[in-house]
Order: structure tokens, then C-alpha cells, then sequence
């Protein structure tokens, strides 16, 4: 037999697995040699394993080192999972619907995964996704979380292939609440009545205390808060009767929802006294009495009036004569004289201010005084003063007033009310020096007149008789006794049209307290003002400091009644003898004749010519002194 050879120690590359003769480096790929033996070579892999085996053993292998890698989440991706729950406002004792869905990276539904649902980490149950990746479910809200928050948490623990994933959404679990409202059928106006509502839990009707219920009541909001007992009770003022209508509601807070609002109706009926007389109104039962604030039943003519045959006045029930007499009495002490050196006339308290009155009065009542301290003032009660100060309106206007130290008198009261034509008044003065005479008429009429500047005014005429000296005094309603007009003029070629300037005008011109100073108009020697008439010598006129003859103004004394307006002697009074009377030329002629002119008087039956003819009726005179039939 013939001997091996030996080919040296054979070494084994650990790196490649590679036998080479070299005793440090594998030729191959470089790697560190070691030793091998060719009889351990031969023990790893025993030549009687069958093939089979191997491939097995190399796929369990394989097999467990992908279930390691599966374990370890290596093939899973990841997962989507959207979840929405919704519950009603009052969702207390209702149910809570939720949808939950689940998908993979690529947006395709998982079907038939395990999905769990917990509220606040308690499991509520485990189910499974349908062929569209959804669970759809609904279960009851349980008493633990009314008025909560509660945290829903939806988990999927995911496969192999997908990745875990969780949801979680906050819900706050509303209580519904229930109100009711208690109104009265009817109540009284302006006296208090109770409305009550009550405000409980709707689930379990416990009481709701602490809470603010709004009230609506008669346009007014109204808010209290309830008690232990869930009740609210205001108590309501309503001043109009009728139907009103009553609501109320609760409007939730954090933990409760809003209540229902609730509505009732009241009749609010009025007050009244114990004759059953409705509050702010007169008695039917009981004449001139008025049931006032309170349900109290008092006199009071001036709203309620009186019985037929009387009027009321002051608060009392009187008849109209009577009424008369005291309104009467009333105004007097509301007029002055006022007098002076060269006349007098009337004036008007005005008003009280500062330790002064003011009296209105006519500029020509006061134009004639030789000083202010020269017009004195007569109040009802007797009491004389002399005045402080006058001053006179702008424009022209007739109207001035006296200041005089203290109050005196009473101060008039101006018109409020409406009137017209036929108003009754009463005009008050001093006519001709009589102090405190009243005269009575009605308004005739209303007019516009000018002052000599051209100033327009308002005045009144009224048939009430006036006279000289009532100048300057106060024209007032009969019904009232409120002033209208400062009497001021009489036209004297007729009678019954007396004028009064309009109250109304004082507001018309500038205050009076910047009316023009007062000046003294220059007189003649006998004390007749310029522009004026003597009263010395009837017919005299006082012109540029000279009394000369102007009867046409001044008029003639009686035994010189007839005044001459023609002629050289124009102006001058004149007298004829018995039986004769006067001519404007100063000619005379007997009672009864016809009279020409220059002297020619023919007696009754005849007429007068110019050339002195005389002629009977169907005759004319030919200019010649003769007399022609026609």
C-alpha cells in the first residue's frame, strides 16, 4: 500500500472559509489564519445528513428571526384612527353617540380590528371595526359624569403590520334643568305682588340653588338669584293696568343647561278708594272729591268741580258771585295809582325781586313828572312810596316801569291759558283818580297798531269801560284772573273801543331791566308837559314852552263851547249868544237855521247861499242875490 504524502498543516480562514497553506493571512480576503484540522473539518458536517433537514433547519431559523422582528414592531407602519363624539346639550340622562374609524398609512380602512373605547380610564367596552374601518355606537350617559368632564379615550393596540394609535376627546356633560312660574291671576296697580319660579335638576329633580333666573316683566329685566329651595321670588311694582305679560328663564352656567323659557300672563287692575273710586279719579258718589295716591278720597273742586249752582275758587265750592267778589279782591291788591305833580293813573305789580317791586305801567302815565322821585305809588292796603327809578321800553312802545323800594302788594300772574273773542275780562285801574275801580267786558277783538318809531305791536280792544286814569292798569280774564294787557287808549269819538297793549309784548322787546332811563319832559309855566293840554286852561295846548289856543285838541271849557277851526282865530273857543250856536268859522246863527258860511243864516225852510241869497225850496240863487226856480 502505497504512503500518503503530506501536504503540511492546513489552515482554515475564519472571514471566508477558505483553506490556505500560508501560516498568518488568508490569500483571499486577508483575514487572520487558524489552524484547522482536517478530522474536525470532516466532524462539523457528518456526510450522512440528509438535505431536507438542512432546508428546514435554515427556515426555522429564518422563521424565528422575522417573528423576532415582527416582536420588535419592525414591519408595522403607521396608523390612523379618528374618533367624534356628540352628545345634546342637555346630555345629562340622555345618550353619548360616538364614530370612531381606522385606516392604515395609505389611507385604506382596517377591517375587523379590536378597538376599545374607556371614559376617564375605565373601559366602556371593546368592538370591532367593520369592512370599512368603522365602529358606530351609542351608549347612555351614567349619573357619575353629569355636570363633568369627561375624557374619552379610544385605543387600537394595533398587529404586526400596523402600529398602535389612540384618540382622546374632553366632554363636558351638560344637566338639563326644568323651570316652572307661579303668576297671580290679577294684582293691583302700584301696590306689590309676588311671581315665584322654581329651577330644579330635570334629571333627578333635585332643587337648583345659587342660580340667577331672569325675569321679564313689563319691559323690565329683572334678576334674582334662587334659594335652598331652587325658588326666586320678586316682588313686582306694575303702575298701568291691562293685561301684561310675565316670563322667565334660567340661562345655564358651566355645569347646567339653559331652561326653557316660561310665560305667564297677570291682569293688573287700577287702585281704588273705599267709595270704589279708581286712584286718579273724582268720586261719582261723593261730589268734589278726588281719590289720590294712597286710595284716599279728598276734597278738590279744581279737579272734580262742584255741584251746578256752584263755581270752585281757592279750593272751595262757591257760587260765582261770591267768586267774583274774591277774584276781585285778589287783583286790587295787584294794581297801584300812580301819581304825580301833573296826573295820575294806574300801574301793574309785575314782580318781587331783591328787596324791590317792579310795576309796569304806560310811558305816558309816568312822561309827566318832573322828577322820579316826583311819582308816587298807592298800593291797595293805603300804603304811598315814592319810586327809586323808571324806565321806559324802547321802540316807542307806551309802556315803562317804577321800581320801589320793599315788596308791595301781591305780583300778577301772567296768561298761560288760551282765550279769544268773547273771553270775559275785567279791566282794574284808577279812573279819573278813583282808585280800585273795576269794570267788566269781554275781548272784542285783536289787532296791530305802530308807535311813532314805526314798532309794531299786539293789542286787545275790549268793550270794557275804561277811562282816564285807568292808563297803565291791568286787563284780566274774568275766568282766571290772569293778565293779558296793560290798558293803554280809548278812541273818544266813540264808545266801547278801549285798547290794552298785549302782555305778550314784554317778551317781544329786550328785558326790561335794560329798558331806556327816564327823562323829565319839559313843561310850560302852568306845569302842562310839552306836547300836552293844560289842565289850567281848557283849550290850551303847551307848544315850545307857550300854553296857546288848540281847542281843535284840548277841546273848550263850557262856557266857551264852541271851538273855531277856520281862520286867522283858528284854535280859539268862542261862545253864542241864547239860543244861536257855533260855526267852525266862528259864526252864529239861531237854533235851526241853515248857515252858509261868512255870516249868512236863513231861517228854517230856506237854504243859504253863497252870495247871501236866501231861497225857498225849488228855488236856487243866481249868484246875483236873486232867487231862481229850477
Amino acid at each position: 500500500m502505497a504512503r500518503r504524502k503530506s501536504g503540511g498543516r492546513k489552515l482554515k480562514c475564519p472571514k471566508c472559509g477558505k483553506s490556505v497553506k500560508k501560516d498568518e493571512f488568508c490569500s483571499h480576503c486577508g483575514g487572520k489564519l487558524e489552524s484547522a484540522s482536517p478530522k474536525a473539518a470532516s466532524t462539523l458536517l457528518p456526510n450522512n445528513i440528509p438535505p431536507i433537514l438542512i432546508v428546514l433547519v435554515f427556515a426555522f431559523i429564518v422563521a424565528l428571526g422575522l417573528a423576532y422582528l415582527a416582536f420588535t414592531g419592525y414591519f408595522q407602519t403607521e396608523t390612523q384612527l379618528s374618533a367624534s363624539f356628540e352628545l345634546s346639550d342637555a346630555a345629562c340622562g340622555e345618550e353619548v353617540t360616538y364614530l370612531i374609524e381606522l385606516k392604515d398609512d395609505r389611507g385604506q380602512p382596517l377591517e375587523r380590528q379590536p378597538v376599545s373605547i374607556h371614559a376617564d380610564e375605565v373601559l366602556l367596552e371593546t368592538l370591532i371595526t367593520d369592512q370599512n374601518g368603522r365602529i358606530s355606537s351609542t351608549r347612555d350617559v351614567t349619573p357619575e359624569w353629569c355636570g363633568e368632564e369627561v375624557t374619552f379615550t379610544v385605543f387600537y393596540e394595533g398587529d404586526p403590520f400596523h402600529g398602535p394609535v389612540h384618540a382622546e376627546s374632553i366632554q363636558k356633560i351638560m344637566i338639563p334643568t326644568e323651570i316652572t312660574l307661579v303668576v297671580p291671576s290679577e294684582a293691583v296697580a302700584n301696590e306689590e305682588f309676588v311671581i315665584t319660579a322654581t329651577l330644579t335638576n330635570a334629571v333627578d329633580g333635585t332643587a337648583l340653588r345659587s342660580r340667577s333666573v331672569v325675569f321679564s316683566v313689563d319691559s323690565q329685566i329683572i334678576t334674582e338669584t334662587t334659594d335652598t329651595q331652587g325658588k326666586a321670588a320678586p316682588n313686582i311694582v306694575l303702575t298701568e293696568t291691562g293685561t301684561e305679560k310675565i316670563s322667565v328663564e334660567f340661562t345655564g352656567d358651566s355645569s347646567y343647561v339653559s331652561s326653557e323659557s316660561l310665560s305667564e300672563t297677570i291682569t293688573i287692575v287700577p287702585q281704588t278708594c273705599e267709595d270704589g273710586t279708581v286712584v286718579g279719579e273724582c268720586s261719582t258718589k261723593t261730589t268734589s272729591y278726588y281719590c289720590e295716591e294712597g286710595k284716599t278720597l279728598v276734597f278738590d273742586c279744581e279737579r272734580c268741580g262742584c255741584l251746578p249752582e256752584f263755581v270752585c275758587y281757592e279750593s272751595e265750592c262757591i257760587t260765582e258771585a261770591a267768586r267774583k267778589e274774591r277774584l276781585v279782591q285778589k287783583l286790587l291788591d295787584q294794581i297801584v295809582y300812580v301819581e304825580h305833580s301833573f296826573g295820575s293813573g294806574s300801574g301793574i305789580i309785575l314782580e318781587h325781586r331783591s328787596g324791590e317791586t317792579i310795576i309796569l305801567t304806560n310811558r305816558h302815565v309816568v312822561e309827566g313828572a318832573d322828577s322820579v322821585y316826583d311819582l308816587t305809588i298807592t298800593t291797595n292796603d293805603d300804603v304811598t312810596v315814592h319810586a327809586d327809578d323808571v324806565k321806559v321800553a324802547p321802540n316807542g312802545m307806551d309802556l315803562a316801569v317804577i321800581y320801589v323800594s320793599g315788596q308791595k302788594g301781591e305780583v300778577a300772574d301772567i296768561v298761560s291759558s288760551d282765550y279769544g273773542k268773547g273771553a270775559e275780562v275785567l279791566a282794574l285801574g284808577s279812573p279819573l283818580g278813583l282808585q280800585g275801580s273795576v269794570a267788566e267786558g269781554i275781548v272784542s277783538n285783536f289787532m296791530q297798531d305802530y308807535t311813532d318809531s314805526y314798532y309794531m305791536y299786539n293789542a286787545i280792544q275790549t268793550d270794557a269801560a275804561v277811562n282816564p286814569g285807568n292808563s297803565g292798569g291791568g286787563l284780566f280774564l274774568k275766568t282766571t284772573g290772569e293778565l293779558i294787557g296793560v290798558n293803554t287808549f280809548i278812541l273818544t269819538e266813540t264808545e266801547g273801543l278801549n285798547f290794552a297793549i298785549d302782555i305778550s309784548e314784554l317778551d317781544e322787546i329786550t328785558s326790561y331791566s335794560a329798558w331806556q332811563t327816564f327823562t323829565p319832559v319839559p313843561k310850560c309855566d302852568d306845569g302842562t308837559p310839552y306836547g300836552s293840554c293844560s289842565s289850567s286852561y281848557i283849550g290850551a295846548y303847551c307848544s315850545n314852552g307857550n300854553l296857546i289856543n288848540n281847542c281843535q285838541w284840548c277841546g273848550c271849557p263850557d262856557d266857551y263851547p264852541y271851538c273855531q277851526t277856520e281862520g286867522y282865530d283858528a284854535g280859539i273857543c268862542f261862545t253864542c249868544g241864547p239860543g244861536y250856536e257855533g260855526y267852525g268859522d266862528g259864526g252864529c246863527c239861531r237854533t235851526g237855521y241853515d248857515y252858509y258860511g261868512d255870516g249868512v243864516c236863513c231861517p228854517p225852510g230856506y237854504t243859504a247861499f253863497e252870495d247871501g241869497a236866501c231861497c225857498p225850496p225849488g228855488y236856487y240863487s243866481g249868484g246875483d242875490g236873486y232867487c231862481y226856480p229850477y
